[in-house]
């Protein structure tokens, strides 16, 4: 019983986000948040999942958004140039048929009372995304 208690545990909490700040770095489950203020009312936002051996896209997409929400006001903003991939950390594994998997949504929030305009953000976001292409 006691096993079967830890395991499920385990994979509770594998499958959620943490509200770590990942500006200061991986946080021990692997998961958290980090925004950073791109312009006026403009935030770029990286939500990632805690270790688990699957993807979890839906816990990803709501870190992101609680995020966002907690930014702009609940539901007051435009997702922007949003991505989002499910990648092995390369840990070493518990078992060996597991992997240790982080899934990551990345992209804009757009507050509705922001500074910059759609356009403004749309061309900063579009340079972001080239510089990026040329780095990989």
């Amino acid at each position: 019983m006691r096993t079967a208690l830890i395991v499920l545990t385990g994979a509770y909490l594998a499958g959620c986000t943490s509200t770590h700040d990942l500006s200061k770095g991986p946080g021990v489950l692997g998961g958290g948040v980090q925004h950073i203020e791109v312009k006026p009312g403009l935030y770029s936002i990286t939500a990632q999942t805690n270790w688990a051996p699957w993807s979890n896209y839906p816990a990803a997409q709501r870190a992101w958004r609680e995020a966002a929400d907690a930014l702009c006001g609940k539901g007051k903003y435009q997702e922007l140039g949003i991505s989002q991939a499910a990648k092995d950390t390369g840990m070493p594994h518990f078992l060996r048929a597991a992997a240790y998997i982080v899934t990551e949504r990345r992209g804009y929030a757009l507050c509705n009372d922001s500074q910059t305009t759609f356009a403004d953000a749309a061309v900063l976001i579009d340079n972001a995304q080239k510089d990026a292409a040329r780095h990989d």
